[in-house]
């Protein structure tokens, strides 16, 4: 055996006798865990047994076995065994529980023995937050779901959202106090830290856990019970959980009634919240702090508190702090202050990491260890020291303390390398100073000139940088600390010497930066000692032998003292010249110092610096490109230093000037404006975003320069830009950008792919905005679709991500017109992410900031010149959009865009557009704003539809991708908003809208039942229900456009249908790709939408199976086929539902779907075999006896359908049935029910024979008979239109042998409406029996009504009937008369529509009997015309007009002759219109005349209106005064035809006549009216206004205005003479009707009238002398006469006196002599004047002025009776050379003897009258012979009495013999016949 065998065996004998030894040592207690392990499995057994045998009290106990279980899990043995029981017990458990009890038995088994998730849990969880809805567990039933909420809420690395929902809801629904067993077990779990950490994840979950909270707190905890878990709670870093648990605190009942015990948890968490950083966090907890009085003991709780400082929330951390600080204030202790900042120094000291040994070497799990300890200890360092500074604050230090406190702050605190925790110590140590200042200056400031005196001489550079750090804080303390001293105190001057050589012997900047920030202070008490402290640092400044760090903290002195100084102490110093004098020194030394010194100021005068700052920029510009090295990095920190403090406006000014600069020609400076183009990225956020969007480009421009040196610079300057990018993930990225900028055709893809690629975590600031831009934009504007892709979604993550979202309002005019392009791109993922990147800068920056985006969107979106896909785009875009918009412009947008349509007329193309845009942008808005468009689903969903049946193939497209957006997205929360419109689009009449319903039906089928959708490129691509297509590749749809073709296919038997089907297109799983058991699909169905929307969802979808349409058929078999396995017993459970969708598809109008109606008859029949008529018919009659009408008719349909469906036999077996329904449906309210029935009615005698038919008739016509409703005497005339004319000719004799009644005048109008042409032989019959109903009873009316109104329908029978009434208005019988005009007055009633010859013949017997002597007659005659009006229309009437005054006239003649006495007969009216409201119809056929009718209709109507003023009595036409004249006003204000206008004219008139006072009201228009109508060129329109303002004026109180205007008119020489004319005839009316007229308007009228008197034109003169004339008349007295006589002499009739003129006096002489004498009192009047006058007017030349002088002297004769007057008026009849002046001297020689006082005169004119009626000239013998008349003859004929002998003895022989000759001749002539 060798060695090594021997060495092998004594080890195995060695490990034999260790195994030996450890067995005797173990083996009893490897026994007892034995026997433990046999007990615990017999218990588990008994366990067992007991849940079995007895469940009730196994669940009772659920808890404690529960426990037991779940320990004997984590056992190997007894791991099956505890399975089991675990399942066991959740059988035994609750429903929600036991449905799930093999599941969650097995994955709580898991759960307990790996302390951790299993994948089952989320299901089961899932599955019992859907049972908890229905049923809330117990508290022994909700321990099995405790240890799955821990294991998923307790888990760090749970992140499904849906997951926590569901524990939440769960937690949710037991955590009130209707759960309350369930929430104390939750209570005992911990469930509130599992709220709290729902709370801390602050997303969608946080409101319901927020109210889950307030819940259980309210009902489980209580301050002695579980208040821990609540109260842990305060400690997290989110203010608003803090918030939450404070709230929810408030609701524990002992608290809010005042009435709990201390709690010391309570207490000390209450104290933190109290002095909560947060103010609402506070204000909570100062509401408990109200009810609950208890205060910390600082002994007890300072150490908690002191815990808490090392707490990672900062939050936390500092109320932790001010908690110990206002602890130890509390209690006032000094050795208690003492141990306190003992404890804290002693733990801040401890806070440190040990450093790591030289060669010590870590591995990444040691570094991350380290590095996650290194976080807690600062975090506790900062805790220290934020309390620290509290406690500086609060004044709790002594003087004893004060020395310890500051020499820990000395030595430890402000050597800090944390920056915050640095910062923290020193602002303890300055809330120290600034408390107890003057306390300090003893103690505090030796202590800090022995710190700053000391130097450290160590080599470290660790040990170097913690003494600058000390020193710099040293020297801020040490500038407070002065600040205590008084002004002149020498030791303010030695501070600031100290502070000033610490500066300059210091090499930190740091130390530097602190040392100028103390000497601002006191630079106010250092003016003695300006120029010795000034002076050396001037000297250091700008000298030549003095190092950097001298010169840097020379300059950062200098700056503070005169920042402290303020500008005079700059000016003082004279700064600035000294700044340019050193820039101008060739030397380097003087400019270094310059640029340093600049630095310094700019920083610490910040922007008060900048108007210096803009001068120097030529400098620093010269610096940067300087060849001393020094004095480049000088210039470069004096530029970073100077722009970081510049102003938006000074950016502004610096900027413009540095990009020109790149474009300088010298290189050097284009590189120096680069180089300051850089140092501008130091500026501040807000100038930096201002800058940036300019510089970055005109760099990016640089990089592109010539010369290589500029280039440098450039890139330079954009690393500067990047480097001050405060987001880390720009900065990693910062090389690919850079490189895209330098070379952007080939690295822009991959500065775009390295963005993506990248996961910002950080806010995105200005420069790292600046630097992102170029690429994006760059990239949006490649060809590619996938950069321009990549260029998109950077830009919409880049508003998503950034700091400031106003940041990017810069570059919005760089990227919006190049993402509205890529908007409209042709690739889909562009525009989709084009629209994605445009709704995240309208959420960030706001629809105002964008724009123009939204019209230009719109503008898109409704263009018919795009195409498709742009159209898609801008909808995308738009939803995407909206998004961000309020709730009001939101509605607006929408309803905007879904009502654009409406307002599109005459533009197909454009509807199409709009139409098809709408369509795309409700594709898109679901996915783009989920939960504001639920609300709009209602509205959208049915305008969907509409379009799936769109002419245009692009709006089905469009309608049917939007109707699967809705269902995708709201297919499973709203399902009961979108299955009713989708069921009514397969109700719908359009087979297209049917087919694509059924698709989103299925669809939505699917997602019901959890079903995925087809994958691509299976048969179900598109959809669910694929597009099928015939095998020549042309769509099937076209073989169902003719109807023949329809039919012939709608004949196919039900059930072999469905299986060609089958046979074609296989079953619905081969068509879904997957395999879908239709019993779950049924469940999940009745789960979603409950068993009546099931029930109606299978009836319309077995209708559809039905359906015309071959494609929609196999659709609709498919989708039936994923929900029902046995078709025959699901019919036979929705046979009611089925047979309403039936009937109401049967009762539709349109052909398809009652097609589709009756072949779901014929399928039923064919399935259910027999047994259909049992089924079917007592469903159809219970339907025929519903409110719905069109129930009822789709009933009546589908019985008539059911009839042709089913044997003779069947129907012979139910004829009662039959029968009853049919005499229902007869019997019903509905005419289109009453329609179908008759059709049925039909069906059953073709099918049952004519005895059938009888017995319908038979039970319709005795309800008729007795007095049924209008339906059944429809039903009735519906029957017997069915039954021919047999039965008519049978039943109607037998109606009229009978009295007439209400009933069987209904029958009778039945037969009539049935058999109108057979019908005529019965009419005078008829008229024969209404003739005796009324004259026997006048309650008959009604029923003659009827059966009249029944003729009325027919032309040829109205006509019969009128010929039958008109001779018995015309009887001699008065009685008979009555009746006659009754029947008349009845059937005008009833009449809608006449023959134009019947109408005229009805209303000229109207008219006649309006004058009948009967009153009753008349007045019934009245009455019938009213109603023939109303019946027919005034329009209709209108056209007679014409007529209708000759029917009138003649009516007014036969009212004459009935006259008993002689009346005028202007003054007989016509009886019947003389009645109340007998004119109404007259008037309203004239007004609608008037008004509507043509010009020549409109002048018959106005002068019908002035006959109707003559034919009716004042009384009667009153009434319609004001409508009669308001139209007439209205029709005579337009332009119509002068005729028109005078027949208005003179229609108003007589109006005024007749009824002038009751139209007061319309005085102002008629008097415009009628002043209107006096400038028309018509001279009757001009006389009948003129004669209207007459009678107007009899109405007026005053006419002076009236008056005035006519005047106006009259003395315009403007208007026409026709109108001057009319004006001074109206002037005469209106003064002749005036009721008042004063003086002073008769004295100015007067004088006006005497100027138009004047007028050159004759017409005019002869007016204004009538009106003249008028006026005299209207004289109030005998001096006012002579007055206006002597007026008239006035104008004398001078040699220059004209023609017109002297014939206007004589005009006015003649009219006012004729006037004067007709007055009585004319013999006061003196004519002297007149009479001088007269005769000088007869001696003028003019012809004209003679032959009016004649008639003047005449008149003036008759007044005076001069007889010298007849000799000149003789003479100038013999003599005068004018034939005028003669004729008109013989006429007034006939005036002169007109009156028997003046038969002097005879002898002296008889031969002179004789003398010339001898002449030849007519004129002058015809005047001759009037005159003779006038002389020898009285009025009646005859000779005047005494006459013969004077005129005998006056004449010669000759001239006797003469007249005696000529008397005859000249006694028969007339004035008529002489003219």
């Amino acid at each position: 055996m060798s060695q090594a065998e021997k060495d092998k065996a004594k080890e195995e004998l060695a490990r034999r006798r260790l195994g030996e030894e450890w067995s005797v040592e173990n083996r009893p207690r490897v026994l007892e865990i034995q026997r433990r392990v046999e007990v615990a499995s017999f218990i588990m057994n008994s366990v067992l047994s007991l849940s079995w045998g007895n469940p009730s009290e196994s669940n009772i106990w659920s808890h404690t076995l529960l426990e037991l279980a779940s320990s004997c899990a984590k056992v190997p043995g007894l791991a099956q065994i505890s399975r089991t029981v675990l399942v066991t017990l959740c059988r035994c458990s609750q429903r929600a529980i036991s449905r799930n009890a093999w599941e969650l038995g097995n994955v709580l088994h898991v759960v307990l023995t790996s302390s951790g998730r299993s994948l089952g849990a989320s299901r089961v969880l899932r599955e019992v937050e859907r049972l908890t809805t229905e049923e809330k567990l117990s508290g022994e039933a909700i321990v099995f779901v405790i240890p799955l909420l821990r294991a998923n809420l307790e888990s760090e690395l749970v992140e499904d959202p849906e997951l926590l929902s569901a524990s939440l809801n769960i937690i949710a629904a037991h955590c009130g106090a209707e759960s309350w067993p369930a929430a104390m077990e939750l209570a005992r779990a911990g469930a509130a830290s599992w709220l709290l950490k729902i709370l801390a994840r602050e997303d969608a979950l946080f409101g319901r856990a927020s109210d889950s909270l307030m819940d259980f707190v309210e009902t489980s905890i209580s301050p002695k019970k579980h208040m821990m878990q609540v109260l842990v709670g305060l400690t997290y870093g989110s203010s608003v959980v803090r918030e939450v648990v404070l709230e929810s605190m408030s609701s524990i009942q002992s608290l809010a009634s005042g009435t709990c015990d201390e709690n010391v948890d309570l207490t000390r968490h209450l104290w933190l919240s109290l002095r909560d950083p947060d103010e609402t966090v506070r204000a909570r907890a100062q509401e408990i702090r109200e009810l609950y009085p208890y205060d910390v003991n600082p002994t007890r709780d300072l150490s908690f508190f002191i815990d808490l400082l090392q707490s990672p929330h900062r939050d936390i951390r500092h109320a932790a702090a001010k908690s110990v600080a206002d602890s130890v204030l509390l209690e006032p202790n000094e050795s208690l202050l003492r141990t306190t900042l003992s404890s804290l120094f002693a733990s801040y000291r401890d806070a440190f990491l040990p450093p790591i040994k030289p060669n010590q070497r870590l591995t990444k799990s040691e570094e991350r260890i380290r590095e996650e300890e290194g976080s807690r200890l600062l975090n506790h360092r900062m805790g220290i020291a934020a309390c620290l500074c509290d406690l500086g604050h609060s004044g709790a230090l002594t003087e004893e303390h004060i020395p310890i406190f500051f020499g820990f702050l000395f030595f430890d605190g402000m050597g800090d390398p944390d920056q915050e925790v640095r910062h923290l110590m020193t602002s303890s140590g300055l809330e120290t100073i600034n408390g107890d200042g003057r306390e300090c200056l003893e103690t505090v400031l030796p202590m800090i000139d022995l710190h700053l005196k000391r130097k450290d001489t160590s080599a470290d550079p660790e040990s170097l940088a913690r003494s600058d750090r000390i020193r710099e804080s040293l020297i801020v303390c040490l500038g407070n600390l002065v600040r205590h001293l008084p002004p002149k105190d020498e030791r303010v001057i030695s501070a600031a010497r100290q502070v000033i050589q610490t500066a300059r012997e210091t090499p930190s900047e740091a130390v530097q930066r602190s040392a100028s920030l103390s000497l601002v202070p006191l630079a106010s008490g250092l003016r003695d000692e300006e120029q010795s402290l000034t002076d050396p640092l001037l000297l250091c400044v700008f000298g030549e032998k003095v190092s950097y760090g001298e010169r840097k903290g020379a300059s950062y002195c200098l700056a503070g003292y005169i920042r402290g100084a303020g500008f005079q102490g700059l000016k003082r110093l004279k700064i600035i010249d000294r700044l340019r004098t050193a820039f101008s020194e060739k030397k380097p030394f003087p400019r270094l110092g310059a640029l340093v010194l600049l630095e310094t100021l700019a920083s610490r005068f910040g922007k008060l610096f900048e108007p210096f700052t803009i001068p120097f920029v030529p400098d620093l510009l010269t610096s940067m490109s300087d060849s001393n090295n020094d004095i480049r990095s000088s210039g470069w920190l004096a530029a970073q230093s100077m722009m970081a403090e510049l102003s938006s406006q000074g950016v502004r000014l610096i900027l413009r000037s540095l990009l020109n600069g790149l474009k300088e020609r010298q290189w050097r400076t284009r590189a120096g404006s680069a180089e300051v183009l850089g140092a501008m990225a130091f500026c501040a956020p807000r100038q930096l975003a201002v800058c940036l969007p300019e510089v970055v480009p005109g760099l990016a421009l640089a990089l592109a320069d010539v010369h290589p040196k500029v280039i440098e610079s450039a890139e330079d300057a954009l690393s500067r830009i990047a480097a001050v990018a405060r987001n880390p993930e720009v900065r990693q990225l910062s090389a690919f950008l850079l490189a895209a900028l330098k070379d952007p055709s080939d690295k822009t893809r991959g500065a775009l792919d390295a963005v993506l690629a990248t996961e910002f975590i950080h806010a995105v600031d200005a420069a790292s905005l600046a630097l992102l831009i170029q690429p994006v934009y760059r990239g949006l504007r490649e060809r590619g679709s996938d950069v321009k892709m990549r260029a998109a979604e950077i830009v919409g993550s880049i508003s998503a991500h950034m700091a400031h979202a106003t940041d990017v309002l810069p570059y919005i005019e760089l990227l919006l017109p190049e993402l509205q392009k890529t908007l409209l791109d042709p690739s889909p993922d562009v525009r989709r992410t084009s629209a994605s990147a445009l709704g995240a800068l309208s959420e960030s920056l706001g629809p105002s900031n964008l724009h123009g985006l939204l019209e230009w969107l719109l503008g898109q979106l409704w263009s018919c010149t795009v195409g498709s896909a742009e159209r898609n785009g801008s909808a995308a875009g738009l939803s995407e959009v909206v998004r961000s918009f309020d709730d009001e412009e939101f509605d607006e947008i929408f309803f905007k865009i879904l009502e654009r349509e409406k307002g599109i007329i005459g533009n197909p193309i454009l509807v199409v557009a709009v139409k098809e845009g709408a369509l795309m942008f409700l594709s898109y808005l679901p996915l783009a704003s989920e939960s504001r468009f639920a609300d709009k689903l209602d509205l959208a969903l049915p305008f969907v539809l509409r379009g799936l049946a769109h002419e245009s193939d692009a709006v089905r497209d469009a309608s049917l991708n939007a109707g699967r957006s809705l269902v995708n997205v709201y297919g499973k929360v709203n399902v009961l908003k979108l299955l009713p419109p989708l069921l009514d689009g397969l109700r719908g009449a359009l087979w297209r809208i049917r087919e694509n319903s059924l698709e989103l039906v299925g669809d939505l089928i699917l997602r019901i039942a959890g079903y995925s959708k087809p994958k691509p490129g299976t048969l179900g691509d598109s959809s669910m229900i694929a597009r099928r297509k015939t095998e020549d590749g042309k769509d099937r749809s076209r073989a169902v456009d003719t109807k023949e073709a329809t039919l012939e296919r709608d004949r196919d038997a039900g059930s072999d249908n469905d299986d060609e089907i089958d046979d074609e297109d296989g079953d619905a799983e081969a068509f879904l790709g997957a395999e879908i058991v239709p019993e779950d699909t049924m469940k999940a169905l009745v789960l979603a939408i409950g068993d009546d929307m099931r029930n109606e969802l299978l009836a319309v979808l077995y209708l559809t199976r039905c359906d015309v349409a071959i494609r929609v058929r196999q659709s609709a078999v498919r989708v039936w086929k994923m929900i029902v396995s046995n078709t025959p017993r699901t019919l036979r459970d929705v046979i009611r539902k089925i047979m309403n969708e039936v009937t109401s598809a049967l009762s539709q109008d349109s052909e398809d779907r009652r097609a589709a109606g009756a072949r779901a008859i014929g399928d039923l029949a064919q399935k259910l075999g027999e047994r259909v008529i049992p089924d079917v018919l007592p469903l159809l009659e219970h339907n025929l006896a519903s409110s719905d009408p069109k129930l009822r008719r789709g009933s009546c349909e589908g019985l008539g359908e059911l009839m042709l469906a089913s044997t003779r036999t069947q129907l012979v077996e139910h004829s009662v049935s039959l029968v009853r329904c049919v005499q229902l449906a007869l019997r019903d309210s509905s005419a289109s029910v009453r329609e179908a029935a008759s059709e049925v009615y039909s069906g059953l005698v073709r099918t049952l024979g004519q005895h059938a038919g009888e017995t319908v008739l038979v039970g319709l016509a005795t309800p008729a008979l007795e007095g049924a409703e209008d339906a059944a005497e429809d039903g009735l005339r519906r029957a017997l239109e069915a039954s021919g004319s047999r039965v008519i000719a049978v039943i109607v004799p037998r109606l009229l042998s009978e009295p007439l009644t209400i009933a069987n005048a209904k029958a009778i109008a039945a037969a009539i409406q049935v058999a109108e042409n057979s019908f005529d032989t019965f009419v005078p019959q008829l008229v024969e029996s209404c003739n005796e109903a009324l004259l026997g009873d006048s309650s008959s009316r009604p029923a003659v009504q009827v059966v009249f109104g029944a003729l009325a329908l027919s032309e040829t029978l109205l006509g019969l009937l009128l010929s039958e009434l008109f001779p018995l208005t015309t009887s001699l019988h008065q009685e008979t008369r009555n009746v006659g005009i009754e029947m008349l007055e009845i059937l005008c009633e009833v009449v809608v529509q006449l023959p134009e010859n019947l109408l005229g013949k009805l209303f000229d017997c109207l008219i006649r009997c309006l004058s009948d002597c009967e009153p009753l007659v008349y007045e019934k005659s009245a009455v019938a015309l009213r109603k023939l009006v109303a019946s027919v229309g005034a329009n209709t009437i209108g056209k007679d007009i014409p007529v209708i005054r000759q029917m009138l006239r003649a009516a007014r003649a036969a009212a004459r002759m009935n006259a008993e006495e002689e009346i005028d007969e202007d003054e007989i009216p016509i009886p019947g219109l003389c009645l109340p409201q007998a004119p109404a119809p007259l008037v309203s056929v004239y007004i609608e005349a008037l008004l509507q009718g043509s010009a020549e209709l409109r002048e018959q109507a106005a002068l019908a209106v002035a006959e109707l003023a003559d034919f009716t009595s004042r009384e009667s036409l009153q009434p319609f005064v004001m409508k009669l004249t308001g139209a007439l006003i209205r029709v005579v204000s337009d332009r119509f035809p002068w005729q028109v206008k005078a027949g208005i004219l003179l229609a108003l008139n007589r109006l005024l006549v007749r009824c002038g006072p009751a139209m007061k009201l319309f005085i102002p228009q008629l008097q415009s009216t009628f002043l209107k109508s006096l400038s028309d060129p018509t001279k009757t329109v001009r006389y009948r206004a003129s004669v209207g303002l007459g009678e107007l004026s009899l109405h007026q109180p005053r006419t002076d205005p009236t008056l005035n205007e006519l005047c106006n008119i009259a003395n315009s020489l403007e208007v026409t003479p026709g109108s001057r004319v009319s004006s001074l005839e109206a002037i005469e009316q209106v003064i002749r009707n005036a009721k008042t007229l004063s003086e002073s308007s008769r004295a100015s009228l007067g004088t006006r009238l005497l100027v138009v008197a004047t007028d050159p034109v004759d017409v005019i003169r002869k007016a204004a002398a009538a009106a003249y004339a008028a006026l005299l008349s209207r004289a109030s007295s005998s001096a006012e006469i002579q007055g206006m006589l002597d007026a008239t002499c006035s104008t004398s009739a001078s040699d220059s006196s004209g023609e017109h003129e002297t014939a206007g006096v004589s005009l006015l002489i003649r009219e006012c002599c004729k006037t004067a004498g007709t007055l009585s009192n004319w013999n006061d009047l003196d004519f002297s004047h007149t009479q001088t006058l007269v005769v000088q007017l007869l001696a003028s030349p003019s012809e004209l002025t003679r032959e009016i002088a004649v008639a003047a002297a005449a008149e003036v004769y008759v007044n005076t009776s001069d007889p010298s007057l007849l000799e000149r008026i003789g003479a100038l009849a013999i003599d005068d050379p004018s034939i005028e002046v003669r004729v008109a001297a013989l006429k007034a020689c006939g005036r002169t003897g007109e009156d028997d006082r003046f038969l002097a005169v005879i002898p002296l004119l008889i031969e002179t009258l004789v003398s010339c009626a001898r002449e030849r000239n007519t004129g002058i013998k015809f005047a001759s012979e009037r005159s003779l008349r006038v002389l020898l003859m009285d009025v009646n004929g005859g000779e005047r009495s005494g006459v013969g002998p004077i005129a005998r003895k006056a004449l010669s022989v000759e001239s006797r013999t003469w007249l005696t000759s000529n008397w005859r001749r000249i006694h028969a002539a007339t004035d008529t016949d002489a003219e």
